[in-house]
């Protein structure tokens, strides 16, 4: 299946195509015949969304096939017997696992709780009209959190357009219109993001002072501060010291990066104890995207396939891990963090690319659990920044 997270980005071949379908689509909505810019964005969004959501569909359409092909081939056909009886209710247990497995650690957390609640647990998938159903809205969901927190502009530029693509076919813009939408679309790259968001955390914790800090209560915080409603999230921002200025940053980090609280809190303990906001390394910058040529442009725009429609992207062949080392268990590990109160289970599933069902079986049902080399680095990385975190504590306990 396609990765939901870089799906805008695939559509850059077919630019001209999206284009020219959502201005057909946004001029019988405008006054006149003629849409406004911020119209043209909205209606080229809403189509290059349905398109993403039908390029995923047919890959969340076989990977839940492929899953519950291999549970039936492993487990045998779902018992048909009382919804009660103990044999029904640990196949289907079993079953809910597996498929949240197969789908894996991103897409469990991107679909959200209440979809695996509702669509997922105990529901019977196994039924092809229940799969095509759930399928539909696992995509669905999947595409709301790649666009979640960003303008409708910020979506676009993955796909290359830009408002001077759209202002030949907008009315035309006031300057102070222009600066607006400017300011709107830009895209806030994770470094300054991160470097801005703990900058005013790093205030805030400077000012109480390393005594009154509570890495907890600022946890539950920055929760709010990273809330993607505006509205919500500006109020203990402010409370911070920070302005309306900085929820962008907030939000922007927050897509960015799914350890950004953990990170912050460290990064203000930090400031706390020093006294001085940790500046982000100078040589960190954010690649601006590659203008294309003529002939490129020539190329993207004879590869749409018509004026209306929007070719499917090549299939991604996967290649294997030739790092992956064989036969070593690491259950022990994970099992040491869980014990010792370390790591959640919800956050053991996010180091090592599993669903907290997998990590439960690890530490309660002694199950085995190999690592390829990335899985182990971001293990060992989170291990030693809470060894850092413990030994500071230690230090001010002493």
């Amino acid at each position: 299946m396609l990765a939901h997270t870089g799906i805008f980005a695939l559509m850059a071949a077919h630019k001209a195509a999206i284009l020219a379908e959502g201005v057909r689509q946004a001029a019988p909505m405008a006054p006149g015949g003629t849409p406004t810019v911020e119209m043209l964005k909205s209606s080229v969004f809403g189509y290059a969304r349905e398109v993403a959501k039908g390029w995923l569909l047919p890959g969340a359409v076989e990977l839940l096939q492929g899953a519950v092909s291999t549970y039936h081939t492993q487990m045998g056909p779902r018992p048909q017997t009382d919804i009660n009886d103990p044999d029904n209710i640990a196949w289907c247990d079993a079953f809910d696992e597996h498929i949240m497995d197969a789908m894996g650690v991103e897409r469990v957390r991107d679909v959200g709780q209440d979809f695996i609640g509702e669509h997922v647990t105990g529901s019977e998938i196994d039924t092809p009209d229940t799969l095509t159903r759930v399928a539909q809205i696992m995509v669905d969901n999947l595409v709301e959190a790649a666009v979640k927190a960003r303008s409708h502009g910020q979506v676009l530029a993955e796909i290359g357009i830009v408002s001077e693509d759209l202002a030949p076919h907008a009315a035309p813009q006031t300057a102070e219109q222009a600066k607006t939408a400017a300011v709107a679309d830009r895209v806030i790259g994770e470094p300054e993001a991160r470097a801005r968001v703990e900058r005013v955390v790093g205030m805030f914790a400077i000012k109480a002072g390393i005594a009154a800090f509570d890495a907890a209560a600022l946890g539950e915080t920055l929760k709010l501060c990273f809330d993607d409603e505006e509205f919500l999230a500006l109020g203990p921002i402010e409370a911070m010291g920070g302005t309306r200025d900085d929820v962008p940053f907030f939000m922007a980090y927050h897509k960015a990066s799914p350890t950004c609280i953990a990170d912050t809190v460290n990064a203000a303990m930090m400031a706390a104890m020093t006294g001085a906001v940790v500046e982000p390394p100078k040589d960190v910058k954010v690649p601006k995207a590659k203008k294309l040529t003529k002939k490129q442009i020539a190329e993207q725009e004879k590869a749409a396939v018509a004026p209306n429609a929007v070719a499917p992207p090549p299939v991604q062949t996967a290649t294997s891990d030739l790092s992956k080392p064989a036969g070593v268990d690491y259950s022990p590990a994970i099992k040491a963090l869980r014990e010792m109160r370390l790591a959640t289970d919800e956050d053991l599933g996010t180091m090592i690319g599993q669903s907290r069902g997998t990590v439960n079986n690890i530490v309660k049902k002694d199950r085995a659990c190999s690592l390829d080399s990335t899985q182990r680095a971001g293990l060992i990385k989170a291990v030693q920044e809470r060894i850092a975190g413990l030994q500071n504590a230690l230090t001010l306990l002493a």
